[in-house]
């Protein structure tokens, strides 16, 4: 499972957790029971959370894989300015 797959299916359960704690559906009807829609509104609420966070997860993730591009380049960069001052440090000693 992807991240982003992750993300729709935690929100496809919230929106038909959200849906059932407000409708007339066979469990809650059948029970007359106020805490059967108020497990449905917990579970939508846990849901939406679970989506939030995985979003936070991939923002982070990309924010990541720019951070060690540029920490790559910087490196490889500093790596030629070394090996081009030992050049130049050796040019002058001999």
């Amino acid at each position: 499972m992807t991240i982003d797959e992750a993300i729709a299916h935690a929100m496809e359960v919230a929106e038909r957790q959200e849906y059932l704690s407000t409708q007339n559906h066979g469990y809650c009807e059948e029970k007359r029971n106020v805490k059967a829609r108020e497990k449905c509104a917990k579970c939508a609420s846990e849901h939406r959370q679970l989506a939030e966070w995985f979003k936070e997860l991939k923002d982070l993730r990309e924010e990541n894989k720019v951070l060690m591009q540029e920490c790559d380049r910087l490196i490889k960069e500093k790596g030629e300015l070394l090996k081009s001052m030992n050049r130049r440090a050796n040019d002058e000693n001999t």
